[in-house]
């Protein structure tokens, strides 16, 4: 809403303005709503091969790790103003994707950082295990 309600102030006080300036604002907002429309869902999977992220509903992916890099694989709950609010976030060696809720699947990687993405809590995994792990404790 913040993008729309930006863009088009942008538009109204750019009437005037060269057809480049208008070019670059209409990109701006077309970047910006695509980067809205794949993040309004995501797709987490982990198995054998590892931890991937990717949109839902463009389907390209977001993120890959593989299986020899992660560490444990769990689920927990997050507030978006622990990792600086909603959207894509880095900080150091990890990366959050904090789009919707408060449920998350989190993986540690052996590098010392972390991926955590948020999904609702209906499609949280019932038992998450490290991939490659035999289950055998």
């Amino acid at each position: 809403a913040i993008v729309a309600v930006a863009g088009a102030a942008g538009l109204v006080a750019a009437q005037d303005a060269p057809v480049i300036v208008r070019t670059l604002i209409w990109a701006v907002l077309a970047i910006a709503g695509i980067a809205l429309v794949a993040l309004l869902g995501i797709d987490v999977r982990v198995d054998q091969e590892g931890l991937r992220i990717r949109s839902a509903l463009l389907r390209f992916p977001l993120k890959q790790v593989p299986a020899s890099k992660l560490g444990d694989v769990r689920t927990t709950t997050v507030h978006p103003s622990d990792w600086g609010g909603w959207g894509i976030r880095k900080h150091g060696g990890s990366t959050a994707f904090i789009v919707n809720g408060r449920h998350a699947v989190s993986a540690s990687l052996r590098d010392g950082g972390e991926v955590l993405v948020t999904i609702p809590e209906r499609k949280l995994p019932r038992d998450l295990k490290r991939p490659g792990s035999d289950g055998d404790s």
